[in-house]
């Protein structure tokens, strides 16, 4: 209301129609998404399985980038635990990524399917490179390795703070997006330094389900939280692995 009030005393005691339109949308979103989730919560307690019997899709919008998966591809980017270095850290970020630079912002859930440092790097939604390994560093060149030329441009996901010599390695290569939980103080300067690159902190959690739109609708499917266990693994080849082929 004291925001409000220096623009009624100018108004007459009125209120600008624009005002008025802008505060009808905020009550009717608040009150729609207070009963969604009531909604919500009662559907959970007759649902006959894990996955919800009614599906409610509601994301804000972020921002405009500058096209999507292609060119041709209008793009809106909508986040829910992952946010973007402030200005102030130096990096100077354009709004032209691609759709991966979305996904690897949303699913910070990928952070949790490594227990070693890991390094993925995303090309138009395809992994073109994923590593595990000792150090960060290793990793990022083990990703690297298993296709350099579409590297390029790509977006790249890392569940380990990033220190300055992978930042170093990384800042030889364009890529579009680096996303990260942290970054240390010389790495972010160094990353910082390269021109239309953005940077992003992904906060730690699991997605309870996945959604994937078709054509009509839409595929959900509970989120695959099964990491690899070799003692598990039934090997169909006509000759298993060495110790130094599955730590490749």
């Amino acid at each position: 209301m004291k925001r409000l009030r220096p623009s009624c005393a100018r108004n007459g005691g009125e209120l600008k129609p624009a005002t008025h339109w802008r505060l009808a949308k905020k009550a009717f979103r608040t009150t729609a998404d207070y009963d969604a989730a009531i909604s919500a919560r009662l559907e959970q307690e007759d649902a006959a399985g894990e996955l919800p019997e009614d599906l409610a899709l509601r994301a804000p919008k972020v921002m405009d980038l500058r096209y999507g998966e292609n060119r041709t591809s209008r793009r809106r980017s909508t986040v829910e635990r992952g946010r973007e270095l402030p200005a102030r850290s130096s990096c100077r970020a354009r709004s032209c990524l691609t759709t991966t630079w979305w996904i690897w912002m949303r699913r910070g859930s990928w952070r949790s399917e490594f227990a070693d440092p890991a390094v993925a790097i995303i090309k138009h939604t395809n992994p073109c490179g994923c590593a595990e390994q000792a150090t960060l560093v290793e990793a990022w060149r083990k990703a690297l390795e298993c296709d350099p030329v579409s590297a390029y441009g790509g977006v790249v996901g890392i569940n380990r703070i990033v220190d300055v010599e992978t930042a170093r390695e990384i800042a030889k290569l364009f890529v579009e997006a680096v996303a990260a939980p942290d970054y240390e103080p010389e790495a972010l300067a160094v990353l910082a330094a390269k021109k239309n690159l953005r940077l992003m902190k992904i906060a730690p959690g699991l997605d309870r389900f996945v959604v994937k739109s078709i054509t009509g609708g839409f595929l959900v499917q509970r989120a695959d939280r099964v990491t690899m266990d070799r003692a598990a693994a039934v090997v169909k080849t006509k000759r298993a692995p060495t110790e130094e082929e599955c730590a490749r």
